[in-house]
């Protein structure tokens, strides 16, 4: 199964502040709706959230002003069997009514990835569905301090490809009877990105080895993603320039 994790902001602000609350209530007062919880979102959250099965939905829960974890699953996924060649089960899992991820078609923008949103509309949860130990932000942020650190990898290696790429081309492209790359221009560039590189991957790898020794803080995360993600998309930026018009084809 595929498996998403989504943390929100819990804080009920202004809607045309561009902000959504995810909010959860009881069932009303009667012997079945006390079975689950309803779970509702205001408005939509971009990501590539509509591969997953399952989604872990945090919320503010109205009965007790908590923050609680709770697991959703969708309508109509389909279960891979547990058999040598992974045939699909014919069995469909009927999910929960109310939530849906759709794809967002036709975008303009990082095009390289899908995307997709989630919409919750009074989903009913049962009370099994609630993570009996995630209660408060303490759970989702910590989820999200790693998922910040693995991105500072993440970003660094995107530009290592970029620049793999970039060097190729100034290689094997031929200007005045000479490779692109035989000019300081583009030398330099190159070398900037390299440089930055090799500085953020130290950066990560220093921070990852106080991780595993128990002594790093959210602010050493909070740097080097910062740090890793707006060299990354700078240095590409610029290696995309190497590459010329060849840079906008999508052969």
């Amino acid at each position: 199964m595929a498996l998403t994790l989504l943390v929100w902001r819990l804080l009920r602000r202004k809607r045309k502040a561009g902000s959504f609350f995810t909010g959860a209530r009881r069932g009303l007062p009667t012997r079945l709706s006390r079975k689950f919880v309803a779970i509702s979102l205001k408005t939509s959250c971009p990501s590539i959230l509509h591969y997953s099965d399952i989604h872990i939905v945090w919320a503010r829960c109205k009965w007790d002003g908590k923050v609680r974890g709770f697991i959703l699953e969708k309508v109509g996924q389909r279960h891979f069997s547990n058999n040598s060649v992974c045939r699909l089960d014919s069995r469909v899992t009927q999910g929960m009514q109310g939530l849906s991820a759709p794809r967002i078609k036709n975008k303009l923008a990082l095009r390289v990835s899908t995307t997709g949103s989630i919409f919750m509309d009074k989903v009913k949860i049962p009370h099994d569905a609630l993570m009996p130990g995630s209660l408060g932000l303490a759970a989702p942020f910590s989820c999200l301090n790693s998922a910040r650190y693995g991105i500072s990898w993440g970003v660094i290696g995107a530009l290592e490809a970029c620049l793999s790429q970039a060097r190729e081309y100034a290689l094997e492209r031929h200007q005045f009877k000479r490779p692109l790359a035989s000019f300081q221009l583009v030398q330099k560039k190159l070398a900037d990105a390299h440089t930055e590189v090799t500085l953020g991957l130290q950066a990560s790898l220093r921070v990852g080895r106080l991780k595993d020794e128990g002594r790093a803080v959210s602010e050493m995360v909070s740097i080097v993603k910062r740090n890793n993600c707006g060299k990354a998309l700078h240095h590409a930026r610029v290696l995309w320039d190497i590459l010329g018009g060849n840079a906008a084809s999508d052969e």
